[in-house]
């Protein structure tokens, strides 16, 4: 049995999943939310709100849903159409009820004037976060919370484990790790800090910023001290204790002599966009010397070739 679909499961898709249906069934398809859309609609004069609760006929496409239109009025009616159309009638008798108390809740204590509306988007809603809505085959409820597990006993074995944490979006990294103290210079005679102030101008970190500093260690280091980010005290514990290293002026470049004026031509990496750094970094092959494969086959590939190692070396036949 083959899951394509596991290999991007994981909790940000699985939120923004969620977010999205949520956002259709409220917006339509309009930028709302964390939609699944960037539509958005303008006229020559003015940029019109395409985040409007309902029918809203400046999107690309808006929740019509009217249960009244076929003959429906009471939540029992409108839920079990509902469970129709967005779970094959799949949708379970308890979720049923769950969702018809809310609706009929809304009605009588909704937060805007049109509690209709507002009652038939809530529905859908909780529909479209029910496991259900979710999968393509019956669900069973025990109606039981879980057990949680038992927690083991540490077996005392010496274990490390490396652990790449990847933080969706951009990071100001120039703003993380600061030069604060500097004797190394480039060829005109600057020193690290004085570049930094220049090449950051009002960016730069200003001098009641540079409270938590930190002495580098090893040799070759343009500066002295360096400041960390006033809001990341926690960086700076972790740097002390010996639990943390700063790569510097690490980054993308895959070929000789690449540039700012002529990466695009030398390289097929897209550089300065969050999306594609993302693809690159994930990939961790930036000289493309395994394409396709990616961290956790190349480990897999290695561990099987230890054992193929050790197996040979400590296999003696007859």
């Amino acid at each position: 049995m083959l899951a394509p679909e596991a290999q991007v499961l994981n909790g940000p898709t699985s939120i923004t999943t969620a977010n999205g249906m949520l956002s259709l069934f409220k917006y339509g398809s309009a930028r709302c939310g964390d939609s699944f859309f960037g539509t958005s609609y303008q006229t020559k004069t003015a940029v019109v709100n395409v985040c409007v609760i309902g029918d809203n006929g400046y999107n690309f496409g808006s929740n019509t849903y009217d249960p009244a239109a076929y003959g429906l009025e009471t939540a029992d009616e409108i839920v079990n159409d509902l469970a129709m159309l967005l779970t094959s009638g799949r949708l379970s008798p308890e979720n049923r009820e769950i969702v018809s108390n809310a609706y009929t809740e809304t009605l009588t204590n909704g937060q805007t004037e049109d509690r209709k509306r507002e009652a038939l988007i809530n529905a859908q809603q909780l529909i479209a976060l029910s496991p259900e809505f979710n999968s393509n085959s019956l669900v069973h409820s025990t109606n039981k919370k879980r057990t949680p597990p038992k927690q083991k006993d540490p077996t005392g074995v010496p274990y490390k484990a490396v652990i790449q944490f990847m933080l969706n979006g951009g990071l100001d990294s120039f703003n993380v790790l600061v030069p604060k103290s500097c004797s190394g210079t480039n060829a005109k005679g600057t020193t690290v800090d004085v570049q930094y102030l220049q090449e950051r101008g009002a960016l730069a970190f200003s001098k009641n910023e540079f409270d938590l500093t930190i002495t580098p260690g090893g040799t070759d280091q343009p500066c002295e001290e360096f400041a960390i980010h006033e809001d990341l005290p926690f960086i700076k514990e972790l740097y002390d204790d010996k639990d943390l290293l700063f790569f510097a002026n690490t980054g993308l470049v895959n070929k000789p002599n690449m540039n700012r004026d002529n990466w695009d031509a030398v390289t097929r990496s897209r550089l300065f966009g969050h999306n594609s750094m993302l693809k690159e970094v994930k990939k961790n092959d930036p000289f493309d010397v395994q394409i396709g494969s990616g961290v956790l086959g190349r480990m897999a590939d290695l561990v099987y070739k230890k054992i193929q190692q050790y197996c040979q070396h400590h296999w003696y036949p007859g």
